[in-house]
């Protein structure tokens, strides 16, 4: 369990637009790292984000859901 990130507080993970800034597209590498950085530290919070809208989706239409989740599963079974 020492991989898993804590929860970060919701203003921690969905700053207010003042944090926002546009990348530099330039630096593909230095842009790339930040991604990479900001799914490690936040990794938690997209995992419970997640976990609700798929429970959400499921709860509001389950044949759906498992329909969308056989098809998955069989696309995956038969590309590799």
């Amino acid at each position: 369990m020492d991989n898993i990130t804590p929860l970060r507080a919701w203003d921690d993970f969905f700053p207010s637009s003042d944090h926002f800034a546009w990348p530099d597209f330039r630096d593909i590498c230095k842009r790339n790292n930040h991604v990479v950085s900001n799914l490690l530290y936040c990794q938690t919070n997209y995992l419970v984000v997640a976990a609700m809208v798929i429970s959400v989706v499921g709860f509001l239409s389950p044949f759906n859901m498992i329909l969308g989740g056989i098809v998955v599963v069989l696309v995956f079974t038969v590309l590799v």
